[in-house]
């Protein structure tokens, strides 16, 4: 198995986010709210299966959804954000500053 890290980043307001990895609800949260000066809402784990993960974001509260594919790695994070009223996710192996 490998740890995926999800850091729920930039534009949230008071918002209402679900995710599900490979088709399963990992996180579901209420008034998620971005820590300007940090950049940072908040941060998960879950286990996934070697191999790449599909990644479904949804935000309600704003009527937004987005699905994506990232790598399997032994550690991957991954930042979401959102930005002009559309999800944006950046994929990285190492984690964020603000860690």
């Amino acid at each position: 198995m490998a740890r995926l890290t999800i850091h729920l980043q930039d534009g949230f307001a008071d918002d209402t986010v679900l995710v599900r990895v490979n088709g399963v609800e990992v996180y579901r949260k209420s008034g998620v709210t971005t820590k300007l000066l940090l950049g940072y809402a908040d941060v998960f784990d879950t286990a996934v299966p070697e191999g790449a993960a599909e990644i479904m974001i949804e935000v309600p509260s704003r009527d937004l959804r987005d699905a994506f594919i990232v790598p399997g790695a032994p550690k991957t994070h991954v930042g979401i954000s959102i930005h002009a009223n559309a999800i944006e996710h950046f994929v990285s192996p190492r984690a964020f500053a603000y860690m």
